[in-house]
């Protein structure tokens, strides 16, 4: 693994580069320790309750969110490999698939720079600036965002039983128009004055030419994602022996509106903390506290054991050497 060796020495570079400041450094760590300690508080406060929940799940349910995974994360490569081809990045979607699947193992890293880090690195391979590569991912997080806010909108936002979140509902509601107008404001910027280069809060940012019919596609791939991710949940609501559809539904809405949150909150892609807390909130209203927390904490180590074993998997059949080739096709 000569080829992972070089790219992790790069990321490590790419990172000093960044010289974040102190405030955003503190922030990474601090939301970060937060949430790990409020999940941790949660769980030994109701440890006995937790254990009494856990002897009755069903370990077939449980094992099919990992064998499954690929339900969610199919889709969402499907998003990405639109994304580059609006821009006119024609990688095969075999090696794109590949180049994802290395660039997302440092994604439970607290940071999203580490990501980027990650992504920038490995499709540097393929000739794409670092400075594409984060507008596309900026795209990307409103893209799926959208789309996960207005699939929540329906499937939980207009529950009966959650009248008490109306009040978050309209906030929420206000952040999608304004996401989705950055959105269309972005694309109209970058139709009238492709490639060049603007500065948001001193730093630059890349705006290359966009093609809106790929994008129209990366939305019908985002329903998918969300839906995949959504069903994966409802796997682990279901080995509680809560087989209701409007429980699935439920689960697709509960999966898109925190994956959604966390992206737009910017800390990390499906961030640690942050989602599951709010997954707990809003479980908590159609099942008891205790059952949410299980689903909440079951299902991100679950999902995150389904990612490793998957990720290896793919990273083994498609092989890293990949990587050596692609540096013929000089794309930027």
């Amino acid at each position: 693994m000569e080829e992972l060796s070089r790219i992790k020495n790069r990321i490590s570079q790419f990172i000093k580069q960044l010289d974040l400041k102190p405030y955003r450094k503190f922030s990474i760590i601090f939301f970060y320790i937060l949430g790990f300690l409020l999940l941790a508080f949660l769980v030994i406060y109701n440890w006995k309750a937790l254990i009494d929940v856990v002897k009755n799940v069903n370990i077939i349910w449980l094992l099919s969110i990992i064998f499954c995974y690929p339900l969610g994360m199919l889709p969402t490569v499907a998003v990405w490999h639109e994304i580059l081809k609006s821009t006119s990045n024609n990688i095969k979607f075999r090696d794109n698939f590949l180049y994802y699947c290395l660039s997302i193992f440092s994604k439970h890293i607290p940071g999203f720079v580490f990501f980027i880090g990650n992504r920038s690195i490995v499709y540097s391979e393929k000739g794409i600036s670092t400075k594409k590569i984060l507008f596309l991912t900026m795209f990307e997080t409103i893209i799926l965002s959208l789309v996960g806010y207005f699939i929540s909108i329906p499937l939980v936002i207009f529950n009966n039983q959650l009248i008490q979140f109306k009040l978050k509902v309209l906030i929420l509601v206000f952040c999608s128009i304004a996401l989705l107008l950055v959105f269309f404001l972005l694309i109209n910027s970058v139709r009238k004055k492709p490639n060049r280069e603007i500065r948001i809060f001193n730093k630059e940012f890349y705006l290359p030419t966009i093609n809106i019919k790929p994008l129209i596609f990366a939305v019908l791939y985002s329903i998918l994602a969300w839906i995949g991710g959504g069903l994966l949940l409802s796997f682990m609501v279901i080995s509680l022996d809560i087989f209701t559809f409007s429980n699935i539904l439920f689960s697709i809405g509960v999966y898109a509106f925190v994956g959604s949150l966390s992206m737009t909150l910017g800390l990390l892609i499906q961030g640690f903390g942050i989602r599951e807390l709010t997954m707990v909130l809003l479980f908590s209203a159609i099942l008891s506290p205790v059952k949410s927390m299980a689903i909440s904490i079951g299902f991100r180590v679950l999902l995150t054991i389904g990612e490793v074993l998957w990720i290896t998997l793919f990273v083994i059949i498609l092989k890293p050497k990949k990587l050596k080739e692609s540096r013929e096709g000089n794309i930027s």
